[in-house]
């Protein structure tokens, strides 16, 4: 939320704000047929939203849970990672928060990383999103691509201004000293916590209540300032998962070892 929130504030700068963020647009395909298969596709339907409408800003932007590999062809595509333990702790917390039935009897994010939801993947079995381990390989690769970011999470809660004007220049958005501010300003955590009715998927929850839909998405923050309890255990679970999973094909043994690869 927080790095969709600045890409939103850069492309809000010269018209209103249109659809969600991480991928760019898509110049072969039709933006219902990119993000088919995507939960947001299917949220979007439920909330009678027609992703191939006419737009209010420009680049057309939207986000996306999907691999690397299942992104459609034509997009800039902004990579967002994390420490996988700080993965497992958030979204673990994330699913709690939103009242999500398939974690209703995990204890712990000990427990949530061997869950299928967080080793499989997604709650709508059409959707083409993977895991972390398969995103950070998939990611890796894809960095050598044309219109491919990748912004290290940790990066860019150091150095702020550095990715939001990287990122303009990536969207091809002008932005000056007074944008970065703007942008920083209006996406800063304790401005989403003072506006947390903006973040909290209220609207769509009520829509999809309005289409007799099931569980998909429910009204919760996405923003909070608790700090995560981490069980004991945790790193050592995951990173022998990273020792099956992502060692043996990018060569990293941490992630710490592929951050200093990505910044050199």
């Amino acid at each position: 939320a927080w790095v969709q929130s600045r890409q939103q504030c850069l492309v809000a700068t010269t018209d209103a704000l249109t659809y969600k963020i991480k991928a760019a647009e898509a110049e072969s395909k039709s933006v219902a047929t990119a993000a088919a298969g995507d939960a947001a596709a299917i949220v979007a339907e439920d909330c009678g939203q027609d992703l191939d409408a006419d737009q209010a800003c420009s680049p057309r932007i939207f986000k996306s849970h999907m691999n690397p590999s299942n992104v459609n062809p034509g997009c800039r595509v902004v990579y967002v990672v994390r420490d996988p333990v700080k993965v497992a702790l958030s979204y673990f917390a994330f699913l709690k928060t939103k009242g999500a039935p398939f974690v209703e009897d995990v204890a712990n994010a000990l427990d949530f990383v061997d869950h299928p939801m967080f080793m499989a993947g997604p709650v709508v079995s059409s959707s083409k999103r993977g895991n972390v381990w398969q995103f950070l390989v998939e990611t890796w690769f894809a960095r050598l691509k044309d219109g491919a970011l990748v912004v290290p999470y940790e990066d860019a809660v150091r150095d702020t201004p550095k990715w939001i004007a990287k990122t303009a220049a990536f969207m091809g958005v002008d932005c000056d000293a007074a944008l970065v501010e703007n942008v920083a300003k209006h996406s800063d955590k304790q401005y989403m916590l003072d506006h947390a009715t903006q973040f909290d998927d209220h609207w769509i929850t009520e829509q999809q209540a309005k289409a007799g839909k099931g569980f998909v998405v429910q009204k919760g923050s996405k923003v909070t300032t608790t700090n995560h309890e981490k069980p004991d255990g945790l790193d050592e679970k995951m990173q022998a998962h990273w020792d099956v999973y992502v060692k043996p094909v990018t060569g990293h043994a941490t992630y710490a070892d592929m951050l200093a690869d990505l910044a050199a």
